[in-house]
């Protein structure tokens, strides 16, 4: 059985801010749409293997329901209820996602 995936304001934003950064780093359509490519192809796999991401909680001295999956530099940020995977929050892996999803 498929998972429902849901993206979050935040996480479709973040999407734009990473397409937007690639396209103005590169002076390349293609690259900024093959790496957005690559982080999607990455969460439509979520649809059906949903705890392949690593729990948070093994990361942070802390409790959380978030899992990590990792994609070249990002991290994209999902939960799990049932048959619904949300999905966050993608960040680089260089920025402090800890302040970023928690403020601390």
């Amino acid at each position: 059985m498929k998972n429902k995936l849901h993206y979050s304001r935040l996480a479709l934003n973040d999407l734009e801010e990473i397409q937007n950064y690639i396209l103005a780093d590169s002076c390349s359509l293609y690259i900024a749409e093959n790496e957005i490519n690559n982080i999607l192809d990455a969460v439509q796999k979520l649809e059906t293997f949903s705890e392949i991401g690593i729990m948070l909680d093994e990361l942070v001295p802390f409790k959380s329901d978030y899992r990590i999956l990792s994609v070249k530099k990002y991290l994209i940020f999902y939960r799990i209820e049932e048959n619904d995977v949300y999905v966050d929050r993608i960040l680089h892996s260089r920025r402090n996602y800890i302040r970023i999803l928690f403020g601390r």
